[in-house]
């Protein structure tokens, strides 16, 4: 709703990308119109030990930097990762959206 509000194409969800190893990751959000990607998270995968699935939050923060940095790397694209505190209004998207260089296509 908020990348609606703020003038974005529908986005593409659960993009894949090709990973190491033949296997693939997913990306929450494609923004194909301003060639950028999103993904919505929360803290549960490093507080909760069953989301963790025996990985130490450590572990699992390091895993989340190198499935980023090939997503990155593999695409062109950035990657902007925001939580419920970002999408409270149009205007703290725009924000975060704008830290990473991404703005509307209205506003380019």
């Amino acid at each position: 709703m908020r990348l609606h509000q703020l003038g974005f194409a529908p986005p593409d969800l659960q993009v894949p990308v090709a990973a190491p190893r033949g296997r693939w990751f997913w990306i929450d959000f494609g923004l194909r119109d301003v060639s950028a990607s999103g993904e919505f998270d929360g803290t549960g995968k490093y507080r909760d030990a069953l989301l963790r699935a025996g990985l130490t939050p450590e572990e699992v923060l390091e895993k989340e930097k190198e499935r980023e940095d090939w997503i990155r790397g593999t695409t062109g694209r950035p990657l902007v990762r925001w939580r419920s505190a970002h999408i409270s209004t149009p205007q703290a998207l725009a924000a975060r959206l704008a830290a990473f260089g991404v703005a509307p296509p209205s506003s380019r």
